[in-house]
C-alpha cells in the first residue's frame, strides 16, 4: 500500500510540471509574438549625458581613434576640439559608440540662444539640424511618442552654458 502512495505523488509532480511548462511555453510565445514594449527614451537620455559630460576614450579622442565620446576637456569645461570632432561622426555611428537605440540631438546654448561653435549649436538627428539652435519645434513636427530631455549646466570659459539633450522614439 505504501508503495502506491508513492506512485501517486510522482505522477502529481509529473503532471504539475507538465502545466506549469506548457503555461510557461505560452507566455513566452505570447511575449514573443506581441513583442516587450519598453520605452528607451528616458534611460537613452541619461546615457547621453552621462557620456557626454565626460573626456570620453581616449582622453584626447579624435574621429578617428575614438571608442567613448566625452565633450569635456581635461579642466572640466566643454572642450571646443571635441564638439566640432564630433561633428566628423556619422549620426549612425555615434549611436553605435554611446549604445543609444533613441533618436537624440544635443545642443549648447545660454538663456536666450544657441551658442555658435563651427557654424552649429548642436548635433544629432539629420533632420533636425537646419534647426539645431532650436530644435523642439522640430522634433515635435515627427511626431514622436515619446521625447525626454535633459539638461546640465557646462563652463565654456568665461563663461556658463547648458547643454540640452532630447532623446525621442518615432
Amino acid at each position: 500500500m505504501s508503495r502506491l502512495r508513492g506512485m501517486i505523488y510522482t505522477i502529481d509532480m509529473a503532471l504539475s510540471l507538465t502545466l506549469f511548462m506548457a503555461a510557461l511555453i505560452i507566455a513566452l510565445l505570447f511575449l514573443y509574438r506581441h513583442g516587450i514594449s519598453h520605452d528607451y527614451t528616458s534611460t537613452d537620455a541619461d546615457l547621453l549625458i552621462e557620456t557626454l559630460l565626460s573626456q570620453g576614450i581616449p582622453e584626447n579622442w579624435s574621429s578617428t581613434t575614438i571608442i567613448s565620446p566625452g565633450l569635456l576637456s581635461s579642466n572640466g569645461a566643454l572642450s571646443i576640439e571635441k564638439f566640432r570632432e564630433i561633428q566628423n561622426i556619422s549620426y549612425e555611428d555615434l549611436k553605435l559608440l554611446i549604445g543609444v537605440r533613441s533618436e537624440f540631438f544635443f545642443y549648447i546654448h545660454n538663456s536666450t540662444s544657441g551658442i555658435m561653435i563651427n557654424n552649429t549649436c548642436g548635433y544629432g538627428y539629420t533632420d533636425i539640424m537646419p534647426y539645431n539652435c532650436s530644435p523642439i519645434d522640430a522634433i515635435i513636427s515627427l511626431n514622436p511618442s515619446r521625447i525626454a530631455r535633459r539638461d546640465a549646466i557646462i563652463a565654456i570659459p568665461p563663461n556658463m552654458a547648458y547643454l540640452t539633450i532630447y532623446t525621442w522614439k518615432k
